[in-house]
């Protein structure tokens, strides 16, 4: 079976994408969609795989970019509560004033983000040994 067939990715590779993305999202939820945007963007980019690496480190290196990418957003998007009909309270957000009912989470420091995703990237690999 060739290894580039998009139907053998899930069932080679998928556990371990699975393990991956759970271990840096915490979260089964947010680790399976990782996994689905993975593959999606590896079917799309299949004809620009250049076979250097093994499909599960090009998988992998998919995947740990589409882990960065939930991170980002789920650190920049602010959930909007429901009310109990279901309809969206979004000016249970903000004060009389118009100003955020909650201050909003700080961005860090890109040095020290930087530096952290190094230690990251470094924990990766020692762990994927």
């Amino acid at each position: 079976m060739n290894p580039l067939d998009a139907r053998t990715w899930l069932a080679d590779h998928g556990d371990y994408l699975f393990r991956v993305a759970r271990r840096q999202l915490h979260s089964d939820e947010e680790a399976e969609d990782a996994v689905q945007e993975t593959l999606l963007a590896a079917l799309s980019a299949q004809a620009r795989y250049a076979g250097d690496a093994s499909p599960r480190t090009w998988l992998s290196g998919i995947l740990k970019h589409k882990i960065v990418d939930l991170i980002r957003r789920n650190v920049r998007e602010v959930e909007i509560p429901r009310d109990p009909d279901g309809e969206e309270a979004i000016d249970s957000l903000f004060k009389q004033d118009g100003h955020w009912a909650e201050p909003l989470r700080p961005w860090g420091n890109p040095q020290t983000e930087a530096e952290l995703a190094q230690l990251r990237r470094a924990r990766d690999e020692w762990a994927d040994r």
